[in-house]
Formats: structure tokens, C-alpha cells, sequence
């Protein structure tokens, strides 16, 4: 536990459902060892827009990142739309790792 102490962790997607579950996960495992939670919905933080990853991430300085967001839907969505779907997900990976690069996060797990 003592990997987690005292790190500030950016949860990317904490409301979808796999990131639903690892925020249960997170709380249970801060009864034992005090940490930072950082959950931005969607609309609090666009991760397809640079300048808002680029700000959020200046501000909060994430020393873990655990990037769960995405474009889902289901095959009618995907098979309809794949461009952007294909878009969409690239730039928040793209963004996402390059700006917890450039503000020393020391593991990002996509």
C-alpha cells in the first residue's frame, strides 16, 4: 500500500462502469492508506480538447493516471460511426498520455 500513499490518482472514465468498479476499489483501499482521488465527469473535462487536458492537468498535477474513457457504444454505433469513434478515443489516449508526460506522472495505465 505504500505505493499509493500520498499520490494524487486521475481516474479517467470513473463513471462508466469499469471505472465505476475501480473507484469502489480506490475508496476501500484508501481505508488503509490516505491518497488522492481525482474523478472528472465529462463534463467537467473533455479529453478530446487539448487546451482543457493541458489546464486540468497543470492545475492537479496526477502522479498516477488510470485512463478508463472512451467513445463506447454498441455495433450499430460503431459500424455507423467508425471515424469518429476512431477519433475520438485516439485523441484522449494521445492527449492524456502526452500531458501526464509533460507534468511527470510516474505511471499511466490505458
Amino acid at each position: 500500500m505504500s505505493f499509493w500513499k500520498g499520490k494524487s490518482v486521475l481516474v479517467t472514465g470513473a463513471h462508466g462502469f469499469v471505472g465505476r468498479n475501480l473507484m469502489n476499489l480506490l475508496q476501500e483501499m484508501r481505508r488503509e492508506c490516505e491518497f488522492r482521488i481525482l474523478s472528472p465527469s465529462r463534463n467537467e473535462l473533455d479529453l478530446t480538447n487539448e487546451e482543457q487536458v493541458a489546464t486540468y492537468f497543470k492545475e492537479h498535477k496526477p502522479q498516477i493516471v488510470l485512463h478508463l474513457a472512451g467513445k463506447v457504444g454498441g455495433i450499430l454505433a460503431n459500424k455507423t460511426h467508425p471515424g469518429d469513434f476512431f477519433y475520438q478515443n485516439i485523441m484522449m489516449g494521445t492527449l492524456v498520455m502526452h500531458h501526464s508526460y509533460l507534468n511527470g506522472a510516474e505511471k499511466v495505465v490505458a
